[in-house]
């Protein structure tokens, strides 16, 4: 992308092409795509892009990827917890495997696939289903019953109240994950957590992510000085709500309030490490 940028000083960076008659647009490897104005392209190199890279938008594809991937209309359905399953599919020998799929993951709200091959699944959590837990018990079967071999990556639970920021939350979900894929390709179940917590030097994209999990975190009642707490006691419950002179019952209801509410699990320490990376500016 750095070699592009030097040629055409111009061009820029963007989640998906619009429809612009005076713009001119490269696939890139991770799913994102370079702009160009036309205006700065000699006929030759315009023909070139369109022969290498061209756009074709979607005609008759799934309400969700118009809503989430083209921003187009309003978001399908009502729900007021929603989550992005983003599977790349390293190898498959037939799609026999989504039927298998479809059974695991009752809360499907809605399947399509994007241009860059990944797979999106988009889930009603309402009910608070285990997908972590159903896919990493899964996995090894449906890759050898079917032959296929699968990357999970489990996104965010987001609430209903962001639900104007749903197709910039996906996105940067998706541009984590297509940035992972450069350089892995290992069949495993990835957690929001572990994959954010490796992403944070590498994309412009983490600051939505984190923006939106921080204000939900100051949003919860003393949430922040028992996420610090918890850091400090390594995790253990019962000294930090010692630290923080409340019942431990107490603790324990904030505590499963905000697993409720977001799928983190503060006592596992992936997450706690998450959070805590989160509010750290409250320290100083």
């Amino acid at each position: 992308m750095e070699d592009i940028a030097a040629i055409f000083p111009g061009a820029r960076r963007v989640s998906r092409p619009q429809e612009n008659s005076k713009k001119s647009y490269l696939a890139l490897p991770d799913g994102h795509w370079m702009e160009f104005d036309k205006e700065e392209l000699t006929a030759r190199e315009e023909a070139l892009l369109a022969l290498f890279s061209p756009v074709t938008y979607p005609k008759t594809s799934s309400p969700w990827a118009e809503y989430l991937v083209w921003e187009k209309g309003t978001v399908p359905q009502s729900v007021k917890k929603i989550q992005f399953l983003h599977v790349r599919t390293w190898k498959q020998a037939s799609d026999d495997w989504l039927d298998m799929m479809a059974e695991l993951l009752s809360n499907t709200l809605g399947r399509f696939q994007l241009p860059n091959g990944n797979l999106i699944f988009v889930l009603d959590q309402e009910q608070g289903l285990a997908i972590y837990d159903i896919l990493s018990e899964s996995i090894q079967a449906l890759e050898i019953d079917f032959d296929v071999r699968l990357t999970c990556f489990l996104g965010q639970i987001w609430q209903e109240a962001d639900q104007k920021a749903w197709p910039s939350l996906f996105q940067a979900e998706q541009s984590l994950f297509s940035k992972w894929q450069e350089s892995y390709n290992q069949t495993m179940v990835l957690t929001f957590s572990k994959l954010f917590l490796w992403g944070q030097t590498k994309g412009e994209f983490l600051p939505v992510l984190a923006s939106h999990l921080r204000n939900l975190i100051l949003e919860q009642d003393q949430l922040t000085e028992i996420i610090l707490a918890l850091w400090e006691e390594s995790a253990v419950a019962t000294k930090a709500a010692q630290k923080l002179y409340l019942h431990r019952n107490t603790l324990q209801y904030r505590l499963e309030k905000w697993h409720e509410l977001t799928g983190l699990q503060l006592k596992e320490l992936t997450d706690l490490t998450l959070c805590y990376s989160l509010v750290l500016d409250d320290l100083f």
